[in-house]
């Protein structure tokens, strides 16, 4: 009986190739065909790594026609790589329909993790948060502005949004005509390429500056005006950090249990978790 072959999900580089992984050179060269967003991108990757396989093009234009081939090779026994042209798979590209049609068909998926131009830039953050909103790619249209700045209003952790150059001017300024120019983000832009660059900024202050940032692939990190939820939480426990058994007991009486208290005061205050554990475990 043949056996069914496999979907890898490749991650690649953002910028420069010397940052592909040992186990993403190892996969595609194991590949039987590679998927990609951009054939001549790709080949540009796998010839710097002296790797030679049939690509074959898959983006939103081609998708409807490539995915009943991906599952007849797929059934055949094929092993099939997908890259996009930059980071990882999946994130604002038409990877998901790769993967639902792998499953469906009783394949494997298999991810092979790699850089992201997501969390590349995430890791400028000069503040602490305990999670960020990834919101994919904002144009200049109206709807897309609307969804943007809704998001920024409420958000509690900071926004990545990427952006094409020729909206960001568009962009800001509707950020600035719908909320405010003090509003903080980090410009992330060519990441991990020659002419990387990372400014820290408002939006004001980037808006007058757009014309020398409107250029290149460019990430933008919007930090929240909304302290996070978990500040009233600290806040509580620091008042009662005298007597943590008080919070603990407040909070079972509203239905949490053990094992959510002890996480709770692990993540917030960690020197009073081993109290709590005695309080709930030997009452």
């Amino acid at each position: 009986m043949q056996s069914k072959g496999k979907l890898y999900l490749i991650g690649t580089p953002i910028g420069n190739l010397d940052d592909i992984t040992i186990r993403a050179l190892k996969t595609l060269k194991e590949c039987d065909v590679i998927l990609c967003e951009d054939t001549r991108v790709t080949l540009k990757l796998l010839t710097k790594f002296s790797i030679k396989k049939r690509l074959i093009a898959f983006h939103g234009e081609s998708r409807g026609k490539v995915l009943a081939n991906v599952r007849k090779m797929l059934l055949e026994g094929r092993v099939l790589g997908y890259v996009t042209d930059a980071g990882m798979p999946s994130v604002s590209d038409p990877g998901p329909k790769l993967v639902e049609t792998a499953l469906s068909a009783g394949c494997q998926v298999i991810s092979v993790p790699g850089v992201s131009a997501v969390t590349t830039a995430i890791s400028y953050i000069n503040e602490e948060y305990s999670g960020f909103t990834f919101v994919g790619y904002k144009t200049g249209s109206k709807s897309s502005l609307l969804k943007l700045v809704e998001a920024l209003e409420s958000a509690e952790s900071p926004t990545v949004v990427f952006v094409p150059p020729h909206d960001l001017k568009k962009l800001l300024q509707f950020i600035v005509n719908s909320t405010s120019d003090n509003l903080k983000l980090i410009i992330c832009r060519e990441l991990t390429k020659k002419f990387e660059e990372v400014r820290y900024s408002t939006v004001g202050e980037t808006l007058e500056n757009v014309l020398e940032l409107a250029r290149g692939e460019l990430t933008l990190v919007f930090m929240p005006t909304k302290k996070p939820k978990s500040g009233k939480l600290t806040s509580t426990l620091e008042e009662l950090r005298i007597n943590p058994i008080k919070l603990a007991k407040k909070l079972k009486d509203k239905g949490f249990s053990g094992r959510d208290i002890l996480r709770l005061f692990r993540a917030i205050k960690p020197s009073l978790a081993n109290q709590v554990q005695k309080y709930i475990y030997n009452k």
